[in-house]
């Protein structure tokens, strides 16, 4: 009889603890995966990239479309002629841009972009922790880097060619300053793309932007005004004839 009661005290009761103790783990295990799956699951971002700094760099605009807090873990970007892949962790972006509160927004600035040459046609996802990766909106985004002055016009056009040729010429309104730009993109599909260059101005005022065909054929025309407030006006384009 003592032998039955110490076999129970030194091993049944220990063994059955110690499964009672791996079930809890399990368990808890189990729920916490569950939850993770689910948050995981709900995650909706919108991601919208676009060029600054004569294309030298991106901003990252992130909208956070679910009702649980994001983290951004890194950013892939693509660059799409060459298959070339630069992934961009936490270590190279501001802390304080990576976490989107439920419904809000943020903008990931300055990721370097200019390994990739002067012209580009770039894929940019951005990864969460949660291991979800959400592509921008406008990939691919084909970037064409220019001069460098005191202030930009920056130029937004998309087109549905496959070989996309246009001459751009930018004027100053009240003055005698020009600049002329030839663009060229192969696009590596059957895809239309976003077309985005900056032009560098040398001063505020008044620009008129014009679009031609290379046979000289005017498609559209825009205006945009500099001023010490606005550095750096947006300029949509229409880029096929209509």
């Amino acid at each position: 009889m003592l032998i039955v009661a110490s076999m129970l005290f030194t091993v049944v009761i220990p063994l059955f603890l110690y499964v009672n103790m791996v079930n809890s783990v399990y368990n808890k295990a189990a729920s916490e995966m569950e939850r993770f799956d689910h948050e995981r699951s709900t995650e909706r971002l919108s991601v919208v990239a676009y060029p600054v700094e004569n294309g030298s760099k991106l901003d990252i605009f992130v909208l956070n479309g679910a009702g649980i807090l994001t983290e951004v873990a890194r950013v892939w970007v693509t660059e799409v002629y060459n298959r070339t892949i630069t992934m961009y962790d936490r270590s190279n972006m501001s802390a304080s841009e990576l976490v989107i509160s439920p419904a809000g927004s943020s903008t990931i600035h300055g990721i370097d972009v200019s390994r990739f040459g002067d012209v580009k046609l770039l894929d940019v996802k951005v990864v969460t922790r949660r291991g979800n990766a959400f592509p921008s909106f406008n990939n691919p985004i084909f970037v064409v880097g220019n001069q460098t002055l005191p202030f930009n016009i920056q130029l937004s056009l998309y087109t549905k060619d496959v070989v996309f040729r246009r001459n751009v010429i930018v004027t100053s309104v009240y003055g005698n300053w020009m600049y002329s730009m030839y663009i060229e993109i192969h696009m590596p599909g059957n895809k239309g793309c976003n077309v985005f260059s900056s032009v560098g101005v040398p001063d505020i005022g008044w620009y008129r932007v014009d679009l031609y065909t290379v046979s000289g054929v005017l498609i559209h025309t825009a205006y945009a005004e500099v001023t010490p407030s606005v550095r750096v006006p947006w300029v949509y384009m229409q880029a096929d004839p209509s």
